[in-house]
Formats: structure tokens, sequence, C-alpha cells
């Protein structure tokens, strides 16, 4: 797997070992298509830090497939 990673303010595609199994209520996308918008260049330029718990690979607009999904998810 390959993320978009922020190393010294730079982007870089990199691989990456990915989060594991879903935690419980959480699903795993595999991802088609993604894109980076402001608010991941805000947190490349340091102004806007991801939410505590949250991941801090940019590209939080994405659109693919159902992976996997952790405990508790019965509703797709």
């Amino acid at each position: 797997m390959k993320a978009i990673k922020v190393t010294g303010g730079n982007l870089s595609w990199e691989p990456w070992e990915g989060p594991g199994e879903p935690p419980a209520d959480h699903v795993e996308i595999e991802v088609v298509w993604t894109a980076i918008n402001r608010a991941d260049l805000m947190q490349r330029a340091g102004v806007y830090p991801p939410p505590p718990g949250a991941s801090d690979i940019l590209g939080l607009e994405v659109s693919g497939r159902i992976a996997s999904v952790g405990s508790g998810v019965t509703h797709l």
C-alpha cells in the first residue's frame, strides 16, 4: 500500500504498512481515487492538525470499496 506523507513540508508518495484491522465502528476502504483538498494543504502547512486519534495521512476525499469492517458495523 502507498500513502501521501508529509516530510519537512514536502509531499511524497511512499510505501506504508497500513493501519491493520479497522477498529470498532470503522471501515477500511480500498481507495480507487483520492484528492488533496484545502484541509490537507492546511495540515501540510502545520495549521490544521488531524483530530486526536485520526490518521496523519493526507487525502481526506476518497472513493473506493469497503474492504473490511470493524465490529459493530451493520448498516452498510
